[in-house]
């Protein structure tokens, strides 16, 4: 009686939220439960239909993903919240009671669910059906929730987190195509191709298809003594063993209640899983034979670590000696608790200047370590933080040497930005900080206080690592570290070469295929690689890699080889990364070393030690031992230091240093202010007063980071040295590292390969980033130019929240604005669509001009003809990497304009070393290398021969050509 009486009021509520479809109050929400993002949500919305239907037409996403159902039958699924789909319907629809139900899926940060279903009648009458409240959401799946009546005890309304057209979504079902048709931006044409094996002498076969319905799909693979398989679902359907040979694979369910498991390895008789948010907890677990009868029945938590949807608890990593786990996981999975760290603890944020939460909200929430390894023994009874700073890093896999690599992901929705970071291989050393923090707020490389990568892969969805010892391979192969590329269907065998006490890597295509959803691998006992595909729900099967070439596959040498003696000593160093006896005289020799791993690891011994046991002694005078003195002194210190740090650092910043030292400078500035509190006025003015001259920098780190630290001192000038750059362009696009062969194995690199060809100048978009802070040194004119800056943008193309990233900046720049008339103005002249040429230059003649060494313009002569409209692009190609500018003067006026340029002392920089006199007609700024800048110029009406010249300092007297008008 329950059931029926809520069956007839949810439908008399229900039949209220469907309208004609002209109705206006009829639009679609974006819907969810509660205000937290959980990963599952079940959706269930039932409806009367009176007579027959003429079509039925669904549009709907989710934000990430959904599994849709009419009347329990499954209708379709997504996981690209970004290409809505357009379902009909309408052989589907019932006279009477119809129900649709939808299970939604969120892997992180915002969430939501939209829909629109228009139902036409045959008697030609239309309704609306929208996602909305009246929608009825749950956590658990019911065994009703397919049905047209529910029990209303565990069902609430869902909740509404906007309507259709709300950022940051937009009015995305407008876009909704029908399922395998094209929903988004063009993507280049995808290529179909059988998983292959590319070095010569490899054999790939397909070992076993995984039946999807009573076994899952596959995403972690261990194997045993014996050589039989373990594979688990990334689901419900449980742990599964597969023993090779004979007639055919043997596949046999364990009964263990194990699921969700994203990584396993076996060792000493039991098998270790990384449980994500299944049973029978989520962290590492141990499942053994309780009852002698070869089958894995009981499991143990060792300890628990919180899940996280695909950003949760990962790989499961064998030491190599045998003692310890390492157990690798992703950004959203808060680490255990653990018993001692390598990495202080006391991190942060560490933003000098407030940061921009991504544009659609992806870990807003996710704060520093983020991704991490801890280590552990076999029974999981001490833990130790290893490393952190990682996005999603899946897997990590030693090398011959016993070292540890990990395979992070990128956040494809930051391309085009400039704190966009590709997946890349990170050598995982102790202690290791690898500096990824939420929105902006990423670590650039040059930072000191985090490790570089090996090797910046370029786009992908990380999975499984897997070393290649063990595998009865050619010593080349042996060698290798294999790392699972999932979206683009690529394993690359990544080829170490030592680098000081680190490596740097060549990555070489091993298996691809298009698709083949790449998941986890292990090197068998009997010296063959065996791989899975699958994950999300796709088709899984297993794979087989062995030689069959002539080459000699006897167990490679594991001999130290090149940088043995770094690495020792870098080891050595390791071993202090805890409070102990004689630490501080271990490590103070090597603060300045050459090598910036070893560096690394002796900063990090002075960071585990008392502060006072360190913090006065004296440094002598390599300015690299000071410096990473200085930088632990930042992060381990007091207020109480701040003075004698600052005092230290201007002087290092005064003397002769590197490009290097003085970037490692500028970031302990930025700390020291961060965790010690703002330095007083007059400390921050004497700074100022040291780096404005430095800025702009040919080096476009050293821009970067004077731009941004000058502007946190609120140094006035910066607003007008830095605008010029809003109109450099790059000359060479280097977001986008892949080949189009590549992008072309998945619908994904749709988004890349647009972003390639369309230059999104992340740079410029950086300088508008730090300048929406600045409230000093604006005029009219520089603002006018700042905000018309915003109406190009909208040009540029990038990943899904690069837009977003820029209209957010332009609010909050907007914001700063103190009159209320003249923000109005510049409100509009932002929103409006920019001319990229002026009126009038439409049809100009493009003249380019580049640099050749010794400062020289490439060409000694420009001829125009009187009144021509010109535009001139010059390009500072300059291989010495100085910067220049290209000014047309009066002729036989070089000798006044050289000298007036250098008249202008200090303030010359912030005027582009363009002074102000009747003999310049015409300039760009000053260009930095590696950009163009286009200057639209009418040629005089006058005939004569004029001058183009670089009116930087030392270069006007050399750096000369004709500029003849006829």
């Amino acid at each position: 009686m329950k059931r029926y009486i809520f069956s007839i009021l949810s439908l008399l509520s229900l039949v209220a939220g469907i309208s004609p479809a002209n109705e206006p109050t009829a639009v679609p929400k974006w819907i969810w439960i509660g205000k937290e993002n959980p990963n599952t949500v079940y959706f269930h919305r039932q409806w009367t239909q009176r007579g027959a239907a003429k079509s039925a037409i669904l549009k709907i996403t989710c934000d990430n993903s959904y599994e849709g159902y009419l009347n329990g039958k499954k209708f379709g699924s997504s996981t690209a919240w970004e290409k809505p789909t357009r379902y009909d319907l309408t052989k589907h629809v019932s006279n009477g009671d119809n129900v649709i139900s939808i299970k939604a899926g969120n892997a992180g940060g915002i969430a939501g669910l939209i829909a629109e279903l228009v139902v036409t009648n045959k008697d030609g009458t239309t309704q609306r059906l929208v996602s909305d409240a009246s929608w009825m959401a749950n956590l658990n799946q019911t065994e009703d929730w397919l049905a047209p009546s529910i029990e209303p005890a565990s069902w609430t309304a869902a909740s509404v987190r906007g309507k259709l057209g709300d950022g940051p979504w937009g009015n995305i079902l407008a876009r909704a195509a029908a399922p395998g048709q094209n929903q988004a931006q063009p993507q280049p044409q995808t290529i179909s191709a059988e998983a292959k094996v590319h070095p010569g002498g490899f054999t790939l076969e397909k070992v076993y298809t995984v039946d999807k319905s009573t076994q899952g799909s596959w995403v972690s693979m261990g194997v045993d003594d014996k050589g039989r398989l373990y594979c688990c679902d990334q689901q419900d359907k449980g742990l599964f063993r597969i023993t090779l040979g004979g007639e055919g694979p043997k596949v046999e369910k364990m009964p263990v209640e194990l699921t969700h498991a994203q990584g396993l390895l076996w060792h000493r008789g039991a098998l270790y899983a990384g449980v994500n948010g299944g049973k029978p907890a989520s962290g590492l677990v141990r499942v053994t034979d309780s009852d002698g009868d070869d089958l894995l029945d009981k499991a143990e938590v060792l300890r628990q670590a919180g899940p996280g949807g695909e950003h949760g608890i990962h790989g499961v990593v064998l030491s190599p000696d045998g003692e310890s786990i390492y157990l690798v996981a992703g950004n959203y999975s808060k680490r255990p608790e653990v018993e001692t760290s390598r990495v202080p603890t006391n991190y942060g944020e560490d933003q000098l200047l407030p940061a921009m939460m991504d544009a659609r909200g992806h870990a807003k929430s996710i704060k520093a370590p983020g991704g991490w390894i801890a280590r552990t023994d076999l029974d999981g009874k001490k833990w130790e933080l290893v490393a952190a700073g990682f996005r999603n890093e899946y897997d990590a896999a030693f090398n011959a040497h016993g070292e540890l690599f990990a395979y992070d992901s990128d956040m494809e929705w930051d391309l085009g930005t400039p704190w966009y970071r590709p997946t890349r291989i990170y050598h995982v050393t102790s202690g290791a900080e690898f500096g990824w923090r939420t929105g902006s707020g990423k670590f650039p490389t040059w930072h000191p206080d985090v490790l570089p990568p090996a090797l910046d892969v370029g786009p992908g969805s990380p999975t499984g690592v897997v070393s290649g010892l063990g595998a009865k391979f050619p010593a080349k192969y042996q060698n290798a570290i294999y790392a699972f590329d999932w979206t683009y269907g690529t394993m690359y065998a990544l080829h170490q070469k030592a680098n000081g006490s680190s490596y740097s890597l060549e990555k070489e295509e091993f298996v691809t295929g298009a698709p083949l959803y790449l998941t986890d691998g292990v090197i068998s006992p009997d010296g063959n690689m065996y791989f899975a595909e699958g994950g999300r729900g796709n088709n899984s099967a297993i794979y087989r890699v062995s030689y069959t070439g002539s080459e000699s596959t006897a167990p490679a040498s594991a001999a130290a080889g090149d940088g043995a003696e770094l690495r020792t000593l870098r080891h050595e160093l390791e071993s202090y990364h805890m409070q102990k006896a004689g630490a501080v005289d271990a490590a103070w020799p090597h603060l300045g070393h050459s090598d910036r791993f070893v560096r690394y690891a002796a900063r990090l011994v002075l960071e585990h030690q008392p502060v006072d046991s360190w913090a006065q002694r004296a440094t002598g005078r390599d300015a690299s031992a000071t410096l990473s003195v200085l930088l632990a002194l930042a992060r381990q210190g007091g207020p109480e230091h701040q003075s004698a740090l600052l005092l230290r650092l201007n002087r290092i910043l005064q003397a002769s240093t590197t490009a290097e030292q003085k970037l490692e400078a500028l970031r302990i500035y930025g700390l020291s202010a961060i965790r010690m509190g703002q330095p007083p006025a007059d400390a921050k003015e004497a700074l100022s007063q040291i780096l404005s001259p430095l800025y702009p920098n040919s080096d476009p780190r050293l821009n970067r980071e004077l731009c941004y630290t000058l502007t946190a001192l609120d140094a006035p000038e910066v607003v007008a040295k830095t605008i010029p750059m809003l109109n450099q362009e790059a000359i060479a696009n280097n977001t986008v590292k892949a080949s189009d062969e590549l992008l072309k194995r998945h619908r994904m690199g749709g988004t890349f390969a647009q972003s390639k060809t369309s230059n999104p100048q992340s740079e410029q978009l950086w300088y508008a980033y730090v300048l929406r802070n600045m409230t000093k040194g604006w005029t009219d004119e520089l603002r006018r130019e700042y905000f018309t800056w915003f109406a190009k943008a909208q040009n540029l193309k990038g990943g899904a929240s690069f837009q977003g990233f820029i209209e957010n900046i332009r609010k909050e720049a907007l914001a700063k604005v103190p009159d209320e008339s003249q923000r109005a103005q510049l409100t509009e002249l932002s929103k409006q669509a920019a001319r990229l040429v002026p009126e009038g230059f439409e049809d100009a003649r493009v003249i380019k001009v580049g640099v050749l060494p010794g400062l020289k313009f490439n060409t000694d002569k420009i001829e125009a003809k009187t009144g021509e409209k010109l535009a001139i692009e010059f390009i500072n190609d300059d291989p010495t990497g100085m910067m220049h500018n290209l000014a047309v003067i009066a002729p036989g006026s070089a000798q006044t304009v050289v000298a007036a340029a250098i008249g202008m002392g200090a303030e010359g920089m912030a005027k582009n070393y363009i002074p102000e006199i009747p003999e310049m007609l015409a300039s760009t700024p000053q260009i930095s290398p590696g950009k163009k800048y286009t200057l639209y110029y009418t040629a005089p009406a006058e005939s004569g021969d004029y001058i183009f010249i670089c009116t930087y300092p030392g270069h006007g007297m050399v750096m000369q050509g004709t500029f003849s008008i006829r």
